[in-house]
C-alpha cells in the first residue's frame, strides 16, 4: 500500500476556483454554488496555502489569474471533470451497465 505525503485537495476548493474564473467573480460564483461569498474567499484563500501558490492577483478589482494560477485552474478543471467521471463510472457498475467494452478489428479493414 502506498501512503500519500500530501493531503488531498478539497473538490469545494477547486468547485470554488473553477467557478471564479468561470463567472468573473466571487459574488457570481458564491451564487452559482449557491455559498455565502465569504466560503468562496475562504476556499480560495485555503487553497492557494495548501499548494503555496497565489492564484489570484490581489492588485485588481476583479479576480485575476495569476501565471502559476492559470496552471491551477486548467488542471482543476481537469481533476473535477475526472471526478464526475468516476461518479458516473460508479454509478453505471451499480446500477449494472456493462463495465468493459471489447473491440475486435480485422487484419484487413483498413
Amino acid at each position: 500500500m502506498v501512503l500519500l505525503d500530501f493531503m488531498p485537495l478539497d473538490q469545494d476548493e477547486l468547485a470554488a476556483l473553477v467557478s471564479v474564473v468561470d463567472t468573473g467573480s466571487f459574488r457570481a460564483a458564491a451564487e452559482k454554488l449557491e455559498r455565502a461569498q465569504s466560503s468562496i474567499s475562504y476556499a480560495i484563500k485555503n487553497l492557494e496555502k495548501e499548494l503555496d501558490i497565489e492564484i489570484f492577483s490581489r492588485n485588481t478589482y476583479r479576480p485575476q489569474l495569476t501565471t502559476q494560477g492559470e496552471l491551477i485552474y486548467h488542471k482543476a478543471k481537469h481533476v473535477l471533470r475526472m471526478q464526475n467521471e468516476l461518479l458516473d463510472y460508479a454509478s453505471s457498475i451499480k446500477s449494472g451497465l456493462a463495465t468493459n467494452l471489447h473491440l475486435e478489428i480485422s487484419p484487413l479493414s483498413p
